[in-house]
């Protein structure tokens, strides 16, 4: 399960990876954010990628508006022979530029992580 925000002028997005579990603590955290900063507008941001694909369940229950979905998800069966080690790289590549990416994003306060109650208790507007 994952779930971080990202703050934007126009509202702050909370982006879900994950199965039934994890679109419900996603939801239940916009919940809780919406009564933390009554002023803020917030948006679910459902992710297909991971281990395996994950469809959003919990879309049908917000507005257009609260909701977007992105299809991130990359099946080892549309893998071409022979590339597999390039592609390697590449992932492990973007792997290690989204980590440093996010760390530094993380520490000027323009992401967010808040998967417990002490990550959560830190959370500013």
């Amino acid at each position: 399960m994952m779930a971080f925000l990202e703050r934007s002028y126009a509202n702050t997005k909370i982006h879900c990876w994950g199965g039934l579990g994890s679109q419900m603590y996603a939801w239940a955290l916009f919940e809780r954010l919406q009564v933390k900063f009554p002023n803020k507008s917030f948006k679910l941001v459902f992710h297909t990628g991971g281990v395996t694909k994950r469809l959003p369940d919990l879309e049908p229950l917000f507005m257009q508006n609260e909701k977007d979905f992105v299809q991130d998800f990359e099946s080892s069966e549309n893998s071409i022979p022979g590339k597999s080690s390039d592609k390697k790289l590449i992932n492990t590549m973007k792997k290690s530029f989204i980590t440093s990416t996010k760390q530094v994003l993380m520490s000027t306060g323009f992401v967010a992580s808040a998967n417990n109650e002490l990550e959560f208790s830190k959370l500013k507007p």
